[in-house]
């Protein structure tokens, strides 16, 4: 008869996520790739490292660096791409729209009138 296995104590699975970040209220947290080249990115773009206060240090996740910003930093970066977003859209449906309109506007402009091609002489219709 096989032995019995001991019963281990299981922590529940959202204590296992090693990438979880604890929050701040009033800021966005994000894990970001311990890489000087993108931390400096990160920094430029208002993020701020977020320190370890128990071992010193950044605050890290595996090979991730938690960084954060103030939330209406954020806010209005979010927006801001949302507005650049809906402005390309809007540009691209215009010069489409454009596009096709100016295309039916040649075709009426050829309507009735006779095209040769070659020595055969083609009315249009």
């Amino acid at each position: 008869m096989a032995d019995k296995v001991p019963m281990v104590e299981v922590t529940p699975r959202e204590l296992r996520n090693i990438l979880r970040v604890p929050q701040r209220k009033g800021f966005v947290r994000r894990l970001v790739l311990n890489d000087p080249s993108r931390i400096e990115e990160m920094e430029d773009l208002g993020y701020k490292l977020v320190e370890d206060k128990e071992r010193g240090g950044p605050l890290t996740r595996r090979e991730y660096v938690v960084m954060e910003m103030p939330a209406d930093l954020y806010e209005a970066r979010q927006q801001a791409k949302v507005e650049a977003n809906r402005a390309t859209r809007e540009s691209l449906l215009d010069r489409a729209a454009r596009t096709e309109l100016e295309g039916q506007a040649r075709q009426g402009a050829m309507r009735g009138k006779a095209q040769v091609i070659g020595d055969v002489e083609l009315e249009r219709l």
